[in-house]
Parts: C-alpha cells; sequence; structure tokens
C-alpha cells in the first residue's frame, strides 16, 4: 500500500498487519520520526526502514529506525535493507543456498573525524548505506575524547 499522509497509513494498520513499513522523514502531520515511534508504540514486531535525502538522523534519533538509506537508493541497497531487517537470506538463489547464507546485523563502532562538514557528510552517508551507525567529531581533540570514552 502507498499513503501520502501518515493518518490514513495509521489507520489501515489498524486492521492490516505489515512486517515492514518504508517511510520518509518529511511527510505532512507528523515527520518520520514521531511516525516511526507512533508504530513502534503500536506494532512493535513491524520493522520501520527510513528512506531520506539529505541528513542521515544518528544516534537516539536513528534507533527508531531498522534500517535507513539515502535516496536515491540502489534497487540492490533496499534489498539488502529489507533482507537485513527480516533477516532473511541475502543471496537466496536456490533453498539449499539460503539456508547457507544469513545476514548478520552490524554492531561495530565507527568514529569519523573531519573538521570539514561536507567530508564528514559524504562519509556519514557512504558507512548509513552500508549499515553502520557512526560517530563524529570535528576536531582532533573530540576524537581522542570519543575515542577515550569508548575505553
Amino acid at each position: 500500500m502507498l499513503f501520502e499522509r501518515t493518518q490514513p497509513a495509521l489507520d489501515w494498520l489498524a486492521d492490516h498487519h505489515a512486517d515492514v513499513i518504508t517511510t520518509n522523514i518529511h511527510m505532512p502531520g507528523m515527520d518520520g520520526q514521531q511516525f516511526a515511534q507512533t508504530l513502534k508504540a503500536r506494532l512493535p514486531e513491524a520493522h520501520v526502514v527510513l528512506l531520506i535525502s539529505g541528513v542521515m538522523p544518528t544516534g537516539v534519533s536513528a534507533r527508531v529506525f531498522d534500517a535507513r538509506l539515502l535516496k536515491p537508493c540502489r534497487q540492490s541497497q533496499l534489498f539488502h535493507a529489507l533482507s537485513r531487517v527480516t533477516l532473511l537470506p541475502v543471496n537466496a538463489t536456490t533453498a539449499a543456498h539460503a539456508s547457507q547464507s544469513t545476514v548478520v546485523p552490524k554492531q561495530k563502532r565507527i568514529l569519523v573525524a573531519d573538521d570539514n562538514a561536507i567530508n564528514l557528510k559524504v562519509a556519514l552517508a557512504m558507512l548509513a548505506k552500508l549499515g553502520y551507525d557512526a560517530t563524529i567529531a570535528v576536531n582532533g581533540r573530540e576524537a581522542a575524547d570519543a575515542v577515550s570514552q569508548s575505553l
């Protein structure tokens, strides 16, 4: 189903089941963050995938989403994100091959340090496309503090 506003989507979901819901961050009525929080409260088993053009949410604001993709995204990127959130095999060409190939969520902490805002944005976008969350530092002191806090 395709909805242009959040309330009709929430109304439809009250009577129907969805395993995965994709959303944008900028929508009329409520933003994607509020929409995802509402979905998680009503349907905790549903997976919410964020499709965004612009700055990717990170940290606490990103945790409500099961996957995040920058638009425009490739079909393969969407496929891998959906496979990851539903824990389906990524390379499922046959049933035998599917049982051997599973997606493992990435649990790596990545620090990106750069004093150039554009470089930080590009690095975060690239890492987000790969499914990683990252912490940023805008100078060496912040990077050293972030590393020392993680030890």
